[in-house]
Protein backbone atom coordinates (compact mmCIF):
# COMPACT_ATOMS: atom_id res chain seq x y z
CA UNK A 1 0.00 0.00 0.00
CA UNK A 2 3.00 2.44 0.76
CA UNK A 3 4.40 1.38 -2.54
CA UNK A 4 1.41 2.83 -4.46
CA UNK A 5 0.71 5.98 -2.24
CA UNK A 6 4.90 7.05 -3.20
CA UNK A 7 4.41 5.82 -6.63
CA UNK A 8 1.02 7.98 -6.87
CA UNK A 9 2.60 10.88 -5.39
CA UNK A 10 5.61 10.90 -8.04
CA UNK A 11 2.79 10.49 -11.10
CA UNK A 12 1.23 13.79 -9.36
CA UNK A 13 4.51 15.49 -8.91
CA UNK A 14 4.67 14.54 -12.81
CA UNK A 15 2.01 15.79 -13.57
CA UNK A 16 2.47 19.23 -12.10
CA UNK A 17 5.93 19.98 -13.46
CA UNK A 18 4.25 19.25 -16.97
CA UNK A 19 1.12 21.39 -16.37
CA UNK A 20 3.86 24.26 -15.12
CA UNK A 21 5.44 23.70 -18.45
CA UNK A 22 8.83 22.16 -17.50
CA UNK A 23 10.70 20.50 -20.03
CA UNK A 24 9.19 16.91 -20.13
CA UNK A 25 12.95 15.28 -19.81
CA UNK A 26 13.64 17.28 -17.09
CA UNK A 27 10.21 16.48 -15.26
CA UNK A 28 11.12 12.86 -15.93
CA UNK A 29 14.51 13.35 -14.75
CA UNK A 30 12.82 14.69 -11.27
CA UNK A 31 11.00 12.04 -10.90
CA UNK A 32 12.96 9.42 -11.16
CA UNK A 33 15.01 11.26 -8.51
CA UNK A 34 12.37 11.45 -6.38
CA UNK A 35 11.71 8.04 -6.74
CA UNK A 36 15.82 7.18 -5.69
CA UNK A 37 15.25 9.43 -2.43
CA UNK A 38 12.22 7.36 -1.39
CA UNK A 39 13.54 3.63 -1.82
CA UNK A 40 16.97 4.73 -1.21
CA UNK A 41 19.08 3.10 -3.72
CA UNK A 42 22.53 2.91 -3.19
CA UNK A 43 24.94 4.87 -5.50
CA UNK A 44 26.30 2.00 -7.01
CA UNK A 45 22.90 0.28 -7.54
CA UNK A 46 22.05 3.33 -9.41
CA UNK A 47 25.14 3.82 -11.79
CA UNK A 48 25.06 -0.14 -12.51
CA UNK A 49 21.45 0.88 -13.54
CA UNK A 50 22.67 3.33 -15.87
CA UNK A 51 25.19 1.37 -17.37
CA UNK A 52 23.14 -1.33 -18.11
CA UNK A 53 20.41 1.14 -19.99
CA UNK A 54 22.85 2.60 -22.23
CA UNK A 55 24.85 -0.25 -23.51
CA UNK A 56 21.71 -2.15 -23.91
CA UNK A 57 21.56 -3.15 -27.82
CA UNK A 58 18.25 -2.24 -27.82
CA UNK A 59 18.49 1.08 -26.24
CA UNK A 60 20.91 1.36 -28.82
CA UNK A 61 19.24 0.54 -31.90
CA UNK A 62 16.03 2.63 -30.75
CA UNK A 63 18.06 5.55 -30.39
CA UNK A 64 19.45 5.45 -33.46
CA UNK A 65 16.49 4.53 -35.08
CA UNK A 66 14.53 7.88 -33.64
CA UNK A 67 17.41 9.82 -34.46
CA UNK A 68 17.45 8.56 -38.62
CA UNK A 69 13.57 8.93 -38.47
CA UNK A 70 13.93 12.57 -37.09
CA UNK A 71 16.77 13.61 -39.23
CA UNK A 72 15.15 11.81 -42.59
CA UNK A 73 11.91 14.38 -41.53
CA UNK A 74 14.34 17.35 -41.02
CA UNK A 75 15.15 16.78 -44.52
CA UNK A 76 11.67 16.25 -46.04
CA UNK A 77 10.99 19.63 -44.14
CA UNK A 78 13.99 21.86 -45.12
CA UNK A 79 13.47 20.54 -48.56
CA UNK A 80 9.65 21.67 -48.59
CA UNK A 81 8.70 17.95 -49.77
CA UNK A 82 6.45 17.92 -46.62
CA UNK A 83 4.39 21.09 -47.97
CA UNK A 84 4.96 19.46 -51.73
CA UNK A 85 3.51 15.97 -50.54
CA UNK A 86 0.33 17.94 -48.84
CA UNK A 87 -0.71 19.96 -52.03
CA UNK A 88 -0.81 17.17 -54.15
CA UNK A 89 -3.10 15.65 -51.87
CA UNK A 90 -5.16 18.92 -51.54
CA UNK A 91 -5.50 18.83 -55.56
CA UNK A 92 -6.53 15.37 -55.50
CA UNK A 93 -8.71 15.39 -52.63
CA UNK A 94 -11.17 18.20 -52.20
CA UNK A 95 -12.47 17.20 -48.73
CA UNK A 96 -11.03 19.56 -46.08
CA UNK A 97 -11.13 16.45 -43.60
CA UNK A 98 -10.17 13.58 -45.37
CA UNK A 99 -7.06 15.50 -46.18
CA UNK A 100 -6.15 16.26 -42.84
CA UNK A 101 -6.66 12.54 -41.76
CA UNK A 102 -5.26 10.89 -44.66
CA UNK A 103 -1.73 11.08 -43.52
CA UNK A 104 -2.09 9.61 -40.29
CA UNK A 105 -4.09 6.75 -41.67
CA UNK A 106 -1.46 6.09 -44.40
CA UNK A 107 1.57 6.48 -42.22
CA UNK A 108 -0.41 4.29 -39.38
CA UNK A 109 -0.76 1.13 -41.58
CA UNK A 110 3.02 1.00 -41.51
CA UNK A 111 4.08 0.06 -38.38
CA UNK A 112 7.08 1.59 -37.18
CA UNK A 113 9.38 3.81 -35.17
CA UNK A 114 8.38 7.56 -35.06
CA UNK A 115 5.62 7.42 -37.32
CA UNK A 116 4.24 10.47 -35.33
CA UNK A 117 7.46 12.62 -36.67
CA UNK A 118 6.19 12.10 -40.08
CA UNK A 119 2.38 12.40 -39.79
CA UNK A 120 2.23 15.16 -37.13
CA UNK A 121 4.09 17.80 -39.38
CA UNK A 122 1.73 17.03 -41.97
CA UNK A 123 -1.43 17.24 -39.98
CA UNK A 124 -0.04 20.59 -38.70
CA UNK A 125 0.64 21.68 -42.63
CA UNK A 126 -3.14 21.01 -43.63
CA UNK A 127 -4.57 22.56 -40.94
CA UNK A 128 -2.18 25.51 -40.96
CA UNK A 129 -5.18 28.24 -42.36
CA UNK A 130 -7.37 27.11 -39.87
CA UNK A 131 -7.68 27.85 -36.09
CA UNK A 132 -7.26 24.30 -34.73
CA UNK A 133 -6.29 23.98 -31.19
CA UNK A 134 -2.41 22.20 -30.88
CA UNK A 135 -4.55 19.72 -28.43
CA UNK A 136 -7.04 18.90 -31.51
CA UNK A 137 -4.05 18.22 -33.55
CA UNK A 138 -2.60 15.84 -31.19
CA UNK A 139 -5.74 14.25 -31.14
CA UNK A 140 -6.50 13.41 -34.76
CA UNK A 141 -2.64 13.02 -35.00
CA UNK A 142 -2.67 10.43 -32.89
CA UNK A 143 -6.38 8.49 -33.17
CA UNK A 144 -6.05 7.80 -36.70
CA UNK A 145 -3.05 6.92 -36.56
CA UNK A 146 -3.30 3.92 -34.25
CA UNK A 147 -6.94 3.16 -35.69
CA UNK A 148 -4.90 0.13 -37.40
CA UNK A 149 -3.43 -1.41 -34.44
CA UNK A 150 -6.64 -4.05 -33.51
CA UNK A 151 -7.22 -5.49 -36.79
CA UNK A 152 -3.89 -5.04 -39.18
CA UNK A 153 -1.84 -8.14 -38.97
CA UNK A 154 1.56 -6.39 -39.23
CA UNK A 155 1.53 -5.03 -35.77
CA UNK A 156 3.46 -7.26 -32.99
CA UNK A 157 1.12 -7.33 -30.76
CA UNK A 158 -1.59 -9.01 -33.24
CA UNK A 159 1.38 -11.21 -34.47
CA UNK A 160 2.28 -12.58 -31.13
CA UNK A 161 -1.64 -13.17 -29.92
CA UNK A 162 -1.72 -15.18 -32.91
CA UNK A 163 1.60 -16.75 -32.21
CA UNK A 164 0.87 -18.56 -29.02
Amino acid sequence: MLDLIILSLIFCLLLVLLKKKVNVGLSLIIASISLILFYTFSFEKIINSIHKTISDPNTIKLFLSLSLIRCLELVLRENNLLTKIMNDLKELVRNKKLIIISMPLVIGMLPSLGGAYFSAPMVDETTKDTNMPQEEKAFINYWFRHVWEPILPLYPGLLQHFHQ
